[in-house]
């Protein structure tokens, strides 16, 4: 039921489209294969996770979902979203064979005041 309209979607989307599919987590294995299948496997973008309720729902089952999946693929070549990274802050001062990089903890998060590569 889903490959037709997945396939005319596909057809229908431009060559740098991406489409978003939304599906509950009974369904999400088998959808993935399907757009697998329409789109191909190099076409996959990411699986993202929307939280549909802040609420749980434990009466209803013994485990409370409250979130759904959202699977991307792309038509064909993948155009990169949102701003270019700057490389400008990174350098090599001591020569390491890694490459440049750029001072600070990995694990700090910015704050929103902060502008950060």
């Amino acid at each position: 039921m889903m490959y037709p309209r997945l396939y005319l979607a596909r057809n229908l989307l431009r060559d740098d489209g991406i489409i978003f599919v939304s599906m509950d987590d009974n369904e999400i294995g088998n959808l993935k294969k399907v757009c697998e299948a329409i789109f191909g496997e190099e076409n996959f973008v990411g699986c993202f996770v929307w939280r549909r309720r802040a609420s749980s729902a434990l009466a209803e089952r013994l485990v409370s979902t409250d979130h759904e999946y959202v699977l991307a693929f792309q038509r064909h070549s993948f155009i990169s979203l949102g701003i270019p990274k700057d490389f400008s802050a990174y350098s090599n001062p001591d020569n390491d064979p890694r490459g440049d990089w750029v001072a600070g903890s990995p694990n700090t998060r910015p704050s929103s005041a902060a502008q950060w590569c």
